[in-house]
């Protein structure tokens, strides 16, 4: 199995406004804004959207039941998009297979399913989760609570999600390194 890809916030964006469809770019928000599995996102339905930006998450991985966070914007996307369901169906009527396909031909398009394949990397929808985590905590979110954000009992599983990129790492190497700070 290769590894997942961690697409940076500006590969992340492009990836959502790649689909022409709506629906389409709303499916690719809200895996990236709430990093829900693809199964948990096809289990929906309109009575799991929180008006205070939650979405309840019932029988996650591991039967545990969870709360993902919305930011405001992708609430009143999610929201206006339910209204025109039927309550109590599930709010994306579609496969795990057309989700793939989505994010693939999203990623061909915009030449990044061809640069992580070169790093032996997997880009698919499993890398909007690995995105949303590390993302949250490279902007300071504590690792304990990008766990809790994803719905992981042990602390292990996180860290095999957040990724630090190397400009990044280095600028940190040199603040925090006795070695490389000047006193």
């Amino acid at each position: 199995k290769q590894p997942q890809a961690c697409p940076s916030i500006a590969e992340t964006l492009a990836l959502i406004d790649a689909p022409k469809l709506p629906r389409d770019r709303l499916i690719l928000r809200l895996l990236y804004a709430t990093a829900l599995r693809v199964s948990e996102l096809l289990a929906l339905v309109s009575g799991d959207i929180d008006e205070r930006g939650r979405l309840f998450v019932r029988t996650a991985k591991g039967d545990q039941d969870r709360y993902a966070l919305l930011d405001p914007q992708s609430l009143q996307r999610l929201q206006q998009y339910a209204q025109e369901r039927p309550p109590g169906q599930r709010l994306f009527a579609t496969t795990r297979a057309h989700i793939h396909a989505l994010t693939v031909r999203a990623a061909r398009q915009l030449g990044l399913l061809q640069k992580y394949q070169a790093l032996g990397l997997s880009l698919s929808p499993h890398s909007f989760r690995h995105a949303c985590a590390s993302h949250c905590y490279q902007q300071a979110m504590p690792v304990d609570m990008v766990r809790k954000m994803l719905g992981h009992a042990d602390l292990r599983n996180t860290l095999l999600y957040i990724d630090w990129p190397v400009p990044q790492m280095h600028h940190q190497f040199q603040l925090c390194h006795p070695w490389t700070t000047t006193n």
